[in-house]
């Protein structure tokens, strides 16, 4: 019996799994520009995009939620990027 067997000594024939990446893109922008890590922050549908796609952990903090209005979460948090 090796490590991984005394650890899960069950064995599937297959496996689902989910990976939620619903702040991923928000993850990728705050990497590629330092200057935004710990804001608010709302990644949109393209350039004149009204809809947020994704937001970051700091802007969920504000009620900020993936599908709303750009306008609805300034008045939630005015200083969204």
């Amino acid at each position: 019996m090796n490590d991984y067997e005394k650890i899960c000594p069950v064995r599937w024939e297959r496996a689902i799994a989910l990976v939620d990446m619903n702040c991923f893109f928000a993850a990728v922008e705050a990497r590629d520009f330092p200057e935004l890590r710990g804001r608010p922050l709302a990644v949109t549908n393209g350039m004149k995009g009204t809809c947020i796609i994704t937001c970051s952990y700091e802007a969920r903090a504000h009620g900020i939620k993936t599908g709303m209005r750009i306008k609805e979460g300034r008045k939630l948090y005015a200083d969204l990027i």
